[in-house]
């Protein structure tokens, strides 16, 4: 049987960001826990975003889990977003759900053939957006979805399913189906 350990060994980093990195007051910008993976050019893409980058990997895997849950139990972070595979994103649900978080968005995201097919589920006003960006975008996908936050923090619940696919190479390193999400406390 697989341990958080091994399941986590890849784990890029974490970081701690608002919500609205560019406003003038960041005090009252909801904290968001950012987690991402080193496992392909997509998710490296994303953390990119987020100011991660490669020379952040090192550490104790586990040690993000606990201090995640350490966070989330101490009211310290508002959101929970990330790109990963889904048994990462299972081990950070499993870590969120006892202390009240929910998802308010989850995305799939798989390459077949030449296209990359996007399901997205959340409400309604957000995935139609988030779905617009990824369908017709003009910069990585995984640029697009990252720069969604701020669309996607005020999703609630998954009330809206869409499915858009776009045109795309699929890059050489590629983990081929990777899964998004934002988990956020129970109002």
């Amino acid at each position: 049987m697989s341990t958080r350990r091994g399941f986590l060994a890849s784990t890029l980093a974490v970081t701690t960001v608002p919500l609205v990195a560019r406003a003038g007051v960041l005090s009252d910008a909801p904290m968001v826990r950012i987690i991402t993976e080193s496992t392909c050019a997509d998710t490296l893409r994303f953390a990119a975003r987020f100011g991660i980058h490669s020379s952040v990997v090192g550490g104790d895997p586990a040690e993000y889990l606990f201090d995640l849950e350490r966070d989330l139990r101490d009211h310290k972070i508002d959101l929970v977003y990330g790109l990963s595979r889904a048994s990462t994103q299972f081990l950070v649900e499993q870590t969120a759900l006892p202390h009240g978080y929910q998802f308010g968005y989850q995305g799939q995201h798989r390459y077949i053939k030449q296209r990359l097919l996007h399901s997205l589920s959340g409400t309604r006003e957000s995935i139609d957006i988030v779905a617009g960006r990824l369908e017709w975008h003009t910069r990585p996908w995984a640029v697009e979805l990252a720069d969604a936050l701020g669309v996607l923090g005020s999703s609630v619940a998954p009330t809206q399913h869409s499915e858009v696919s776009a045109a795309s190479v699929i890059p050489k390193d590629s983990s081929r189906h990777l899964v998004s999400w934002l988990l956020r406390p129970v109002a």
